[in-house]
């Protein structure tokens, strides 16, 4: 049988949820149960994804020369590898799975891991994140990434690029 997952917020220490809609779902079962209460982890959220997209994978992408779906892939093999124990080959944890904690600690490992490169990302901002999506793969003129000899900079690189971001909240790794 499936699990059942109720979600519901304590007021007062005391659930806002029905009691009975707890004891219909018991009813389902038969036999001995687990029943676990944690705390709701809230996902990475839209301003989040967006920012990480529009800033920081642009422009190490735009550093590294990869396109923006390599970048993120390097980070997370970077960042979010998960070690399993022989024979089990490690695997990468999806950004999806992120809370908004978890993803704002990883999108601060990559920009200290640009920044080590030379790459000085812009702090977020949710206006300049959001104004970045939705012109990314148009006019970028005004993005730039480092003033090196060693990189291109952004500037109109990747415009004709089919891919948008905002829509998916990533590529849905």
């Amino acid at each position: 049988m499936e699990p059942v997952i109720l979600h519901t917020r304590v007021k007062d220490g005391q659930p806002v949820i029905k009691p009975e809609r707890i004891m219909d779902q018991l009813a389902r079962f038969k036999g001995d149960v687990t029943i676990t209460i944690a705390r709701e982890k809230r996902k990475r959220t839209t301003n989040q994804n967006a920012y990480y997209w529009a800033v920081v994978v642009e422009m190490g992408a735009g550093f590294c020369g990869y396109t923006p779906e390599q970048m993120h892939d390097a980070f997370r093999g970077r960042f979010l590898q998960i070690h399993n124990p022989d024979p089990i080959p490690d695997s990468v944890k999806s950004t999806t799975e992120l809370s908004t904690t978890e993803f704002s600690n990883y999108v601060e490992q990559c920009r200290q891991l640009l920044a080590e490169m030379g790459v000085i990302t812009p702090d977020p901002d949710i206006d300049y994140a959001e104004t970045k999506m939705k012109g990314m793969y148009g006019g970028r003129e005004d993005f730039q990434a480092v003033d090196d000899d060693r990189r291109p900079s952004l500037g109109n690189a990747g415009a004709n690029s089919d891919h948008d971001h905002s829509s998916d909240g990533g590529n849905g790794d």
